[in-house]
């Protein structure tokens, strides 16, 4: 497993997604800023996630808050709506950058890759569960709103592979 934390800057930058650099990871983060933006869902499906997740990137992009990573997480609290925090640079915390919904995010979350269609969600999850509780003992309930379960859904393709659908998940573990 690699330790990541926000000082590492080798993540999305790039212009292709790398999923060794999230499946099956560790991540630590403290106080952690991302903007919160909120998404409509069927079945925990989100709806017109593409045209959200540009436009909160622009307005990040023209306030110049964008960060090397450009993590842009969908908390799971409810199967009829996602919460979308993008990750922020410190700077987005200036008084006058007109962020009103910034949620700092502290905790050492893990991570796995999963590719195929949006569908399977639900198995993802399901699996996710099983594989945290393997991995480290902690029991999570995917059921429960608590804001440990999260989903990333990286909108640049894996170099060679521009067809293949990967979702991130990600959960809280302590």
């Amino acid at each position: 497993n690699n330790n990541n934390n926000n000082n590492n800057n080798n993540h999305s930058s790039a212009k292709y997604f790398q999923p060794a650099l999230y499946n099956e990871t560790v991540h630590e983060w403290n106080k952690r800023p991302f903007v919160k933006e909120t998404v409509p869902c069927f079945m925990s499906i989100p709806w017109r996630l593409q045209n959200k997740i540009q436009i909160t990137r622009q307005k990040i992009q023209r306030r110049g808050a964008t960060d090397d990573e450009q993590l842009m997480l969908a908390e799971m609290s409810s199967p009829w709506e996602s919460k979308l925090l993008f990750s922020v640079q410190q700077s987005a915390l200036n008084p006058n950058s007109h962020y009103k919904n910034i949620k700092f995010v502290t905790g050492r979350f893990v991570s796995k890759v999963y590719t195929g269609d949006y569908s399977n969600m639900m198995d993802w999850v399901e699996d996710m569960r099983r594989f945290v509780h393997e991995s480290t003992g902690v029991d999570v309930d995917p059921n429960n709103p608590d804001g440990r379960f999260f989903v990333y859904y990286p909108d640049k393709p894996v170099r060679g592979d521009e067809s293949t659908l990967y979702s991130v998940l990600f959960v809280k573990v302590d």
